[in-house]
């Protein structure tokens, strides 16, 4: 071994080296962070980036978590560790507009009872039945506040979006107003088909969480005059002057967002009337340079899916498709984030 390597001087010249690049990693690089996860689970979108940008006012972030009870459970701690991180990425992202708080709730504390004011619920784990908060509550200036009772580790994908959509609820944004038409029953109501009362469509529920939603149906005539978004979901019949009123919306700018179908299986008034259970928007399409044919559906004998037929054996449908990542848009905020999607009967657009 060469003496010069473990002389004292030489081992005195690493050491001031090593103490002298700490220093400038925390002087000049101590905001910078290199997310190598394979689905850049720590670093955030641009969704959540634009919504910090937009805060005015400071908003306060109180985790809590029960450091000490959760003892040797290490999958929830790994959780928490993960959540305490993207809390962290925000926190940075928002430049002293958000205020990260650390709580651990432990039994018969002040903490404790400021987690029940604040609604977070403790779930019992373990064999002895320990009571374990892992959940935020926010506040902003105006003394309103927003809960997430706990983070369910199963919700792991949902994990960004519902921070992001506690802080958008409490930067005191402006009502997007969303007109919603279709003659669907998405709010739910008694089935003309079991008698049982159905309950609303998840997709309306979370829509009202976060929008001002106007429902209208085929009968309207025209349009609300303060719509920020128009969504059409399998629309027909619909009359000339709403037809109009559609165009000239989009003609103006207007955000748009059209479902159309060639065979919907939830149009059960159709069904049951034996009329078609098909939509289109043919005219307005042709005038926009979309074709849309509403008398066939997509088949892909590759990406078809297996499902059990009438004898009880199994099959592959090629009309019931599962769309993967290799057809999926990386690049699209929309469908980024999904590993597939399933569908029956899917119809297809052209230029």
């Amino acid at each position: 071994m060469n003496n010069k390597l473990t002389s004292p001087l030489f081992l005195l010249v690493l050491a001031v080296l090593f103490f002298a690049l700490v220093v400038l990693n925390n002087q000049f690089l101590g905001s910078v962070r290199l997310d190598l996860t394979e689905n850049k689970v720590f670093s955030l979108s641009d969704g959540s980036k634009q919504i910090i940008s937009e805060l005015d006012e400071p908003v306060n972030l109180y985790f809590f978590f029960s450091d000490k009870a959760s003892k040797g459970m290490t999958g929830l701690r790994n959780y928490a560790t993960r959540v305490e991180s993207l809390l962290e990425e925000f926190n940075k992202a928002a430049k002293g507009k958000i205020k990260l708080h650390y709580v651990d709730p432990e039994p018969f504390s002040e903490a404790e009872d400021q987690a029940s004011q604040f609604g977070l619920t403790a779930a019992t784990i373990g064999a002895a039945g320990e009571a374990v908060y892992l959940g935020l509550a926010a506040t902003n200036a105006f003394d309103d506040q927003k809960t997430i009772a706990f983070f369910d580790p199963q919700q792991e994908s949902f994990l960004e979006y519902e921070i992001s959509k506690l802080i958008y609820q409490l930067s005191d944004p402006q009502p997007v107003k969303v007109t919603l038409l279709t003659d669907l029953a998405m709010t739910g109501g008694q089935n003309p088909m079991t008698g049982r009362f159905d309950p609303a469509w998840t997709f309306l529920t979370q829509l009202e969480q976060l929008y001002e939603v106007e429902k209208l149906d085929s009968k309207a005539q025209t349009l609300p005059a303060d719509s920020d978004v128009l969504i059409l979901v399998h629309p027909k019949n619909l009359s000339d002057s709403l037809l109009f009123e559609i165009d000239q919306y989009a003609m103006r700018g207007g955000k748009l967002l059209v479902f159309v179908d060639p065979h919907n299986e939830s149009d059960q008034m159709a069904m049951m009337a034996g009329g078609a259970n098909s939509s289109n928007l043919s005219r307005l399409f042709d005038a926009w340079g979309v074709s849309f044919n509403d008398a066939e559906v997509l088949l892909d004998a590759m990406a078809g899916l297996d499902i059990r037929v009438a004898n009880g054996d199994v099959a592959r449908h090629f009309g019931f498709v599962g769309l993967g990542p290799e057809q999926l848009d990386r690049d699209d905020v929309t469908t980024a984030s999904l590993e597939v999607i399933n569908g029956a009967s899917f119809g297809v657009f052209e230029q």
